[in-house]
Parts: C-alpha cells; sequence; structure tokens
C-alpha cells in the first residue's frame, strides 16, 4: 500500500550500462560488455577504428572508475570486470548557441515531463563533465533545450512510461556531426547547491507533487 518512486527495475535499467545500451541502442554510441579480462582484447578490437575508447563499470556513478585512452591505454589499464567499452564521444564542437567545447547535457524528467536542464563541463584540461570529478555546471531554460535532446528524453520516457511515479535524468551530449547520444541515464540526478538556475523551483514542484501521489 505504499507508493514507491523508482520501481527498482527503473533503478537497474538506469544504473546498469548494458541494459541503458541494450534498450537504446540506436542513441548510444558503440558498446561492447567485456566480463572478464579474457574478452577484453577481442571487444576492444571491434573499437578499434576509434581513435579513443572508454571503460566504464557496468554499473557506476559520479563518473568513478572511468578510463579514457587509446585501444592500447584502456586495455593495459582497465581492471574492474564486468565493464563495457564504448566508443569515446568527441564533444569538443560544443553545441551552437549554449556551450562552448567539451560537454555533457543533463536533462531531469519527473513523471514524463522535463524539468530541469543544464550543461555540465569538465575541469581544465579534463573530459569528464561529472561534478563530482570537479565539472561544472551552467543552468539551461526549458525553451532552450535543443530539439534534438528532447526527442532522445521523449524515446527514453515512451520505454519509462510503465513506472508511473518515477524520476531521472538523461545524459547526452553532441557530437562534431551534429549527432545527439545518450551517455547514461541515472536514476538519481544530484541536486546541486548552487547555480541551479531559474527552473530550478519548477523542479521542485514537481518533485513536491510526485512525493505527495497519495499510495
Amino acid at each position: 500500500g505504499i507508493a514507491i518512486i523508482n520501481d527498482p527495475r527503473l533503478e537497474e535499467l538506469c544504473t546498469n550500462k548494458w541494459e541503458t545500451y541494450r534498450l537504446f541502442r540506436k542513441h548510444c554510441p558503440q558498446t561492447e560488455l567485456v566480463r572478464n579480462r579474457g574478452e577484453l582484447p577481442a571487444a576492444a578490437r571491434r573499437l578499434c577504428h576509434c581513435a579513443r575508447i572508454v571503460a566504464k563499470p557496468r554499473d557506476g556513478e559520479e563518473g568513478r572508475g572511468i578510463i579514457i585512452g587509446s585501444m592500447e591505454e584502456v586495455c593495459q589499464s582497465v581492471s574492474q570486470f564486468p565493464c563495457i567499452l564504448q566508443e569515446f564521444l568527441d564533444t569538443s564542437a560544443g553545441i551552437p548557441a549554449l556551450m562552448e567545447g567539451i560537454h555533457d547535457f543533463r536533462m531531469v524528467v519527473v513523471r514524463g515531463e522535463i524539468v530541469l536542464a543544464f550543461c555540465r563541463t569538465p575541469p581544465p584540461g579534463g573530459l569528464l563533465a561529472n561534478v563530482a570529478q570537479g565539472g561544472s555546471i551552467v543552468p539551461v531554460q526549458y525553451r532552450a533545450i535543443p530539439r534534438e535532446a528532447r526527442r532522445i528524453a521523449g524515446d527514453v520516457d515512451a520505454i519509462f512510461q510503465k513506472f508511473p511515479l518515477r524520476v531521472y535524468s538523461v545524459d547526452v551530449a553532441r557530437v562534431h556531426s551534429g549527432t545527439w547520444n545518450i551517455i547514461e541515464l541515472n536514476a538519481k540526478p544530484a541536486l546541486f547547491g548552487r547555480n541551479r538556475g531559474e527552473d530550478f523551483a519548477r523542479f521542485q514542484e514537481a518533485l513536491a507533487d510526485l512525493l505527495t501521489v497519495p499510495p
């Protein structure tokens, strides 16, 4: 009889990066699952066309354990399994009219509605835009969210509609060609105490409504 926000199945789909890829393959960079060290060389060879690749823990948060480098550098450095290997997304071209240079773009969704959005940028000389890894955030007003990013968020929520009480974020990025890709999903989008932007009140109202839904 208790209302549950974020069904455990939703948590799993967001936390497990391989499951995210399986569900939203058309929006994701090429991704390979590596269960053990023996599978690493073959998985890396399937990404040999990439100048850089990314290794991530299959289940991870806050940018912990992410390795970015050449195929050889990543294969020498990976020590945690299972993990995933991905094509590196070169976002250095930025987002026209919103962001210059390396970035990712987070949209926070509450019950199907994008209620908060912001760009994240890495520290100087870095490639990881996670705030936990020293990145910064730049609020983006709702009306300025790029159409392509909205479309991806809509495709994600079409799958998640079966979870009535849902709050999560969709992290995307724009590469040089203009294509947008999903980086990851997050069932626990962080709430930062600074630089929240004028739409933060909208997010608070949506979250309050979610928390007061009768069981």
